[in-house]
């Protein structure tokens, strides 16, 4: 458990990762909002930094410390 962040990570008899989980409630700065936003899209993670090329017009700035914060701000547009 970190300042931020809390991951739990299951791996096999040999050590290989087999499932990861991370909250999403004080996750700034740990990439998981790069996720929450994606997945709020309905955009590959992947697709999101080629798309950002794309944009003419700067969008509204969302929280940059919570993301529940910046989740709820996106939904209210």
């Amino acid at each position: 458990m970190g300042g931020q962040v809390c991951k739990a990570i299951h791996c096999d008899e040999k050590g290989k990762v087999t499932n990861f989980l991370m909250n999403d409630k004080c996750a700034a700065g740990t990439g998981r909002g790069m996720e929450v936003i994606s997945d709020l899209m309905q955009i590959p993670i992947a697709e999101l930094g080629p798309r950002s090329f794309d944009v003419d017009v700067e969008p509204e700035a969302v929280s940059s410390i919570c993301v529940v914060f910046a989740k709820s701000e996106a939904l209210g547009s």
